[in-house]
Formats: C-alpha cells, sequence, structure tokens
C-alpha cells in the first residue's frame, strides 16, 4: 500500500477491503466506511507506511460509517505511534459513530479532535 499525494488525492489500495476508503490529500488522510476488525489493519498500514515529516497525522474521518473496538485500538495505536516520534494523531470532524465511540471510552482527550 502506498499513498503519495501526485495529483492530490490518491486513493489508497485496500486490497479485499471494499468497505473501507482511505485517501491522501493535501491536508492530510480521508478515510471513509467502516473501520472494523476487518479493515482496521488497513488503515495502520496505510498510515504507518506513510508518516508526516513533523511525525503526526490528520484523518478526516468525517464519511467513517461504523466503528468498533478494532478500529478504536486501531486509532489509539496509530495516536501512540505518533506520539513516539513527537506527533499527534488529529482526528477531524468526526462523524456521530466516531464521535460516540470516543465520547463512550472517555479516549477523545487521546486525539486532537476538530
Amino acid at each position: 500500500m502506498t499513498g503519495q499525494v501526485g495529483e492530490r488525492a490518491t486513493l489508497v489500495d485496500v486490497a479485499g477491503q471494499p468497505d473501507l476508503g482511505i485517501v491522501l490529500a493535501d491536508f492530510g488522510w480521508v478515510v471513509s466506511g467502516e473501520l472494523d476488525v476487518r479493515t482496521a489493519p488497513s488503515l495502520a498500514q496505510a498510515l504507518s507506511a506513510d508518516p508526516h515529516p513533523d511525525g503526526s497525522w490528520h484523518l478526516d474521518v468525517a464519511g467513517v460509517t461504523f466503528i468498533d473496538s478494532s478500529g478504536l485500538g486501531a486509532l489509539l495505536a496509530l495516536a501512540r505511534e505518533a506520539d513516539e516520534r513527537g506527533g499527534s494523531l488529529q482526528l477531524d470532524r468526526p462523524s456521530t459513530c466516531v464521535q460516540r465511540l470516543l465520547e463512550i471510552t472517555r479516549t477523545t482527550e487521546m486525539f486532537g479532535v476538530g
């Protein structure tokens, strides 16, 4: 999986994961679809392969339609990885399901949420 900004938005090949879309844009990544036990590893793999130079990731998660504990676990692991590099994981425009899961699990403060 590679995501290179050429024409400013490149769909990352998420082989076998038709329910998850990951697009690299100017500001960061756009994630859409279902983030669950089946698709979470693909997100982690795509982002880990292409960290921002400052060690941070920005994810627009407005298009996430479902997220379970595996999806949350992947986001938390990415936040830890970014923190170890001196960066952070910013979740932009969280969808209702993402926001609700962060609130229920009291993990909102683990991410920059905007």
